[in-house]
């Protein structure tokens, strides 16, 4: 059994004016925007949105990690910026 979680991290400061380019439209979806016209929405079995906190991720990993104490294969790969949350 395979999930995608995708967590997005918070808007830098320095990113402001460019905030817009990443939506939301429904629960589990990514839009992302690359001009006013141009958009690529993606699919997800959890998303967390800037304002989800590291609890929130945890409660829906945390029976991964109780299956790895009870010896079962699980991996958990996380991609992202060093630093970006």
């Amino acid at each position: 059994y395979i999930r995608v979680l995708c967590r997005v991290r918070p808007i830098l400061d320095m990113e402001a004016d460019s905030s817009e380019c990443i939506q939301f439209p429904a629960d589990g979806e990514v839009s992302i925007h690359t001009d006013e016209v141009t958009s690529k929405t993606f699919e997800f079995d959890s998303v967390y949105t800037p304002g989800s906190t590291q609890d929130q991720v945890f409660e829906d990993i945390a029976a991964l990690v109780t299956s790895t104490l009870d010896g079962y294969n699980v991996c958990i790969f996380a991609y992202g910026q060093t630093g970006s949350g």
